[in-house]
């Protein structure tokens, strides 16, 4: 993430609940490449621990922990300019959970 999309914090840093959006974003684009075709992925449960302020631009770094066919666990570690972990986001995700179509491949 070059820039934050919203107004930066007084202190300079992403907010938050941006870092947690783009986090949930990159889970859900993680859990599709691991799922099978058609199932389109939602979120069961979110979690994110912030550990410094997140100043752009921002490296995510996500992770598979398993899962079955349908519940895939993910990880997403934020790193800041420095390469400073700033954030991390574990996430429950839900193949299939989503029933809307699939968007077309860019």
């Amino acid at each position: 993430m070059d820039r934050s999309t919203l107004t930066p914090n007084p202190n300079g840093a992403v907010n938050g609940g941006t870092v947690a959006a783009a986090a949930d974003q990159i889970m859900g684009a993680l859990t599709m490449r691991m799922s099978a075709a058609g199932l389109l992925p939602a979120t069961g449960s979110l979690h994110i621990q912030y550990h410094l302020p997140a100043r752009a631009p921002l490296t995510f770094r996500a992770t598979a922990l398993g899962g079955g066919q349908r519940t895939k666990f993910v990880e997403v570690v934020v790193e800041d300019r420095s390469g400073n972990r700033c954030a991390t986001s574990q996430g429950t995700m839900i193949a299939g959970g989503s029933k809307g179509p699939p968007l077309p491949s860019l």
